[in-house]
C-alpha cells in the first residue's frame, strides 16, 4: 500500500520567541524540544527532532499587511474528544478568549489566536464513517454552533501537555488567487479537492477531509512578504526520495515555481510565496 504524504509541521516568524513559546507550551500544550539558540520547536512530545510548530526569531519583523496572503490558521488535531475537553480547560485557565468554537459535521473545533495574531484551531475529528458525503463524492462540511457546556462536561482537569498522538491536522491559508493555489495543491502536491465551499477550497491527499484549505473571504490580492511576521513555510513530509522527485518533477513544469534543494529538504516556492518545505519520513 503506498503511503500518503503527511503534513508535519508549520514554520512562524515571530517578534517575540519567548512569549509565543510560552503560549504554545502553556495554553496549547505542546511539548517544546531541543532546537537551535534562535528558534522553539514545539510538539506533541519532547523527543527531538519532530516538532508540529516551528517559531523563529526576528525582532525586526514587520506586522502583515491587511492585503498579504499568508495564513488563516494551524490546526491542532487530538486523539478524542476528551483531549478536545481538557484543551478547553486549558485555555480557559490561562486567561485566554477564544474566537469561536464550531460543529463542522466532521469534527469539532475551538479556535483562538496566539499572541502574534496567528491563527489556531484545536480540533476532534468525528469517526470517519459519520462524515456526510454528497452525491458527487464530496465530503460535506458546515459551521454550527458548538455546546461548551456540554464540551466542559467530559473532562474534570486538563493536563499541562497535550497526548503523544496529537499531530498537525491541518493548514488553512488566505490567498490572492484560490484558482491557482488550488491547482498548486492538486497538480504539484497531489492532493484531491475534498469540497468546494465557494471563495473556499478545502484538499487532502486520500479521503480526508482536507489537510490544506484555501479562502479568498478577506479578498487579500498580495503575495506573502518576505520579512513579515506569521507564516513562513509549511513542512510535508513524503514516503521516499523518489516520491519526492515526482513531486519536484510536476513542479518544474510550472515556470511560475521555484524549487530550491537543501542537505536535507526540498523546498518549492508556490503561489503567494508560501514555502512547501519536502521532507522525507
Amino acid at each position: 500500500m503506498t503511503q500518503l504524504p503527511r503534513l508535519t509541521a508549520v514554520r512562524l516568524r515571530v517578534r517575540r520567541l519567548d512569549a509565543l513559546a510560552k503560549f504554545y507550551e502553556e495554553v496549547i500544550g505542546l511539548h517544546r524540544q531541543p532546537s537551535a539558540s534562535d528558534e522553539v520547536w514545539l510538539g506533541a512530545s519532547a523527543d527531538a527532532g519532530f516538532p508540529l510548530v516551528v517559531l523563529e526569531e526576528d525582532a525586526q519583523a514587520v506586522e502583515r499587511p491587511s492585503s498579504a496572503a499568508g495564513l488563516f490558521h494551524l490546526a491542532i488535531l487530538l486523539p478524542t474528544r476528551r483531549a478536545l475537553s481538557e484543551a478547553l480547560r486549558r485555555v480557559e485557565a490561562a486567561g485566554y478568549r477564544l474566537t469561536g468554537a464550531s460543529d463542522h459535521l466532521v469534527s469539532h473545533a475551538l479556535y483562538l489566536d496566539d499572541p502574534e495574531g496567528n491563527g489556531i484551531e484545536i480540533y476532534w475529528d468525528q469517526p470517519q464513517e459519520k462524515w456526510p458525503i454528497g452525491a458527487d463524492g464530496q465530503v460535506l462540511m458546515e459551521t454550527l454552533p458548538l455546546d461548551l457546556n456540554a464540551l466542559l462536561a467530559e473532562s474534570d482537569t486538563a493536563p499541562a501537555r497535550v497526548a503523544e498522538d496529537t499531530l498537525l491536522g491541518h493548514v488553512h491559508l488566505e490567498v490572492s488567487d484560490l484558482a491557482r493555489t488550488s491547482q498548486f495543491c492538486l497538480d504539484v502536491l497531489g492532493m484531491n479537492l475534498r469540497l468546494d465551499y465557494g471563495r473556499a477550497h478545502f484538499m487532502a491527499w486520500g479521503d480526508y477531509h482536507h489537510h490544506i484549505a484555501a479562502n479568498s473571504w478577506r479578498r487579500r490580492n498580495q503575495p506573502m512578504l518576505p520579512n513579515a511576521q506569521g507564516l513562513v513555510a509549511i513542512r510535508v513530509d513524503l514516503a521516499s526520495a523518489d516520491a519526492r522527485e515526482e513531486v519536484v518533477t510536476r513542479a518544474q513544469t510550472d515556470d511560475r515555481l521555484t524549487v530550491e534543494r537543501g542537505e536535507d529538504l526540498v523546498t518549492l516556492i508556490g503561489p503567494d510565496g508560501i514555502r512547501w518545505e519536502l521532507g522525507l519520513r
